[in-house]
């Protein structure tokens, strides 16, 4: 039954869009009650309006920010939801005004949009606000979790990647501001067995991300870059050692990662203590992270 009123609630927010909507795949998806796909072919929408690209439509970020509200194929998550609110109503264009009834219609356009936003942004905490407003930087998949570093405790979630014991709220990473968080894990690397004395296991913290921008091909298309980004514990703070472009793509990634990336991808340390680390490819990509100097 919940099923069932979940989806006469979908379809009957959508009944609400204009009728081009209903040309589009995703809006086909939502009227099959095939909400994961849909979520995944509005969440390139989302993020196009974003982008300062072209003129962008608010209908598909809000019946996003829908599914979000709802738990559509996708997790409740009332953040997403205001945070989308906040970009359908940017999207919002005045088109041509010619007359006063065009006025008239704009006016409605934006206090609906406001509405909108009031609803899902209104019964947020101050700091779930602060959250929403961030909606550009890992807008998707950033996971909400504690991991263990060491003997540290390492939280993850809207506001950044930080240590536990660190009280105050700031964005401490993923850098760049990537909409599609593909995976962050704590990664410990030991020393081979051969180790030189006094050589250690390293701290870090691995992020995986799709950033999006605009298409050499296509100025209205979007490309995905998957970036790496390595923060290394060294002592009570995480610094970024590496920055890496690892693959590129026109489409929107799904599955995020791709099923052969892990038989790819390694990384190792060598005797001495610095890591090496390679991403098998057309061309391969290598590189070190060395040894912080007074270690060295």
């Amino acid at each position: 039954m919940i099923a069932i009123l979940r989806h006469a609630f979908a379809v009957a927010a959508l009944c609400a869009l204009p009728c081009a909507a209903f040309a589009q795949t995703w809006a086909d998806a939502l009227k099959k009650g095939d909400y994961e796909t849909a979520a995944a072919l509005l969440q390139p929408l989302a993020i196009q309006a974003l982008l300062p690209l072209t003129p962008a439509d608010p209908e598909p970020v809000r019946q996003l920010a829908l599914m979000y509200a709802q738990g559509l194929g996708v997790p409740v998550d009332p953040v997403m939801a205001c945070g989308l609110a906040q970009v359908s109503g940017r999207a919002i264009q005045p088109g041509a005004i010619n007359s006063v009834s065009d006025i008239a219609a704009y006016e409605a356009r934006v206090k609906a949009g406001d509405d909108f936003f009031h609803r899902y942004c209104d019964p947020l905490s101050e700091y779930d606000r602060a959250n929403a407003d961030r909606i550009g930087c890992f807008s998707f998949g950033m996971p909400d979790e504690t991991l263990t570093l060491g003997s540290d405790a390492i939280r993850v979630d809207r506001a950044g990647i930080r240590l536990v014991s660190d009280t105050s709220i700031r964005f401490e990473a993923p850098v760049n501001c990537p909409q599609l968080i593909a995976r962050v894990r704590a990664l410990t690397i030991e020393p081979p067995a051969d180790a030189a004395p006094g050589v250690k296991a390293r701290y870090f913290i691995d992020v995986l991300a799709w950033s999006a921008g605009q298409s050499s091909d296509d100025a209205k298309a979007l490309r995905y870059v998957l970036g790496w980004q390595l923060y290394e514990l060294r002592g009570k703070k995480l610094e970024l050692v590496t920055l890496q472009d690892l693959e590129a793509s026109d489409t929107w990634p799904a599955p995020r990662l791709p099923d052969d990336f892990d038989s790819r991808f390694t990384i190792e340390m060598i005797r001495s203590g610095h890591v090496h680390w390679r991403m098998e490819g057309a061309p391969p990509k290598r590189g070190w992270v060395m040894l912080p100097e007074k270690q060295q």
